[in-house]
């Protein structure tokens, strides 16, 4: 049996280590960082164009990984009189910017359709994996 060539050997080996490698882990941008700074930026823009309010957020929750965001967010007005209810959704960077991909229905189907909490939150991850077929399994709500 004829051995491998040295440069088909150097191929496979790099194809063996090189995906885990690619891929980050999930992490949380801190605060003031330019990344977490972007996600919010898109998740305003996103409430400015559903709900036309201009808010800030207090974050719940933000968990980013391969060009996905996760996010729960409190909105509130910018100078902290009005507060609004809470927020949660997949952003995506796409073209050097965070765009809203998927609003998560999880209250809102609890509410309207009278569902247990569990049932609405694995109902609400069943449609973001139809719509969102490329996030991480590491983002998705349990």
């Amino acid at each position: 049996m004829k051995s491998p060539s040295l440069p088909s050997l150097v191929l496979a080996l790099t194809l063996l280590f090189s995906g885990p490698a690619l891929a980050e882990d999930v992490h949380t941008p801190g605060p003031g960082s330019p990344e977490r700074a972007a996600i919010m930026d898109g998740m305003r823009a996103w409430v400015l164009q559903q709900h036309q309010i201009e808010a800030i957020f207090v974050i719940n929750a933000l968990l980013v990984k391969d060009g996905y965001a996760w996010v729960n967010v409190n909105p509130q007005s910018p100078d902290g009189s009005a507060q609004y209810e809470a927020l949660s959704g997949v952003l995506k960077l796409a073209g050097g910017s965070w765009k809203m991909v998927f609003p998560d229905p999880a209250v809102e189907l609890s509410i309207g359709e009278n569902l247990s909490e569990g049932a609405a939150r694995e109902k609400a991850n069943a449609l973001l994996l139809q719509q969102v077929p490329g996030i991480p399994r590491d983002l998705v709500p349990r």
